[in-house]
């Protein structure tokens, strides 16, 4: 019980970083176009 809390508060947390590390990719590639979309979306 304990191991598996821990794997999946590994996954939790790998999974936090690997939408971080998505989004900063995104804003690489997609410059502030992409940006301003979502701003006029919202």
């Amino acid at each position: 019980m304990r191991q598996g809390s821990h794997i999946f508060g590994f996954f939790a947390m790998r999974g936090c970083v690997a939408a971080r590390r998505a989004r900063a990719v995104e804003d690489a590639l997609g410059g502030g176009a992409r940006r301003d979309e979502v701003a006029a979306s919202r």
